[in-house]
């Protein structure tokens, strides 16, 4: 487990300082910040499990699942801000589509690890590197699915893989 978290860690750095759109956020309300006072954000967002599957249509692009997922996501500033807090899934979501840079016109890049991989260990700490597109949230079923693309040079071995405790760094 220290591993896992260390890896996070160390992942959630790299990926920090490089987010293509800046929100001001807060439990209650998700809105565009503008473009001189954006503060570049790096979003996780945790599940309980997740589904992997190939899409039928397109066979180089994958529907990720996530179930049992929080109503907020976390949120981290980079230096010098250093800001951190959770905003509601929903703003979230809302947001991605705002701005010039928005995450609807410049898809956001992630991290998928897991601690579990078709119901095996994950003691590789092994990670997917993704494209997030298409974002639905369903508040009642506690889901997120997002369209992604593989950028990972490790490519999805299976059509389609479970993960349990699920972390997505968002970026």
């Amino acid at each position: 487990m220290k591993k896992l978290l260390a890896s996070l860690f160390a992942i959630s750095l790299i990926f920090m300082s490089s987010n293509m759109f800046a929100v001001t956020a807060n439990a209650k309300q998700v809105t565009a910040a503008p473009q001189a006072k954006s503060i570049p954000l790096t979003f996780i967002q945790t599940a309980n499990m997740a589904k992997l599957t190939q899409d039928k249509n397109q066979p180089s692009l994958y529907i990720l699942t996530l179930y049992g997922v929080s109503p907020y996501i976390t949120y981290l500033g980079d230096r010098p801000n250093r800001t951190t807090g959770v905003a509601l899934m929903t703003n979230f979501l809302k947001a991605w589509k705002v701005g010039a840079m928005s995450f609807e016109k410049t898809n956001p890049n992630a991290v998928v690890t897991a601690a579990e991989i078709n119901q095996q260990l994950n003691s590789g700490s092994a990670f997917y590197t993704v494209q997030l597109s298409h974002p639905r949230y369903s508040l009642k079923d506690n889901a997120v699915q997002y369209t992604v693309k593989n950028l990972s040079k490790q490519a999805f071995v299976f059509k389609e893989m479970q993960l349990a405790h699920v972390t997505l760094v968002i970026n």
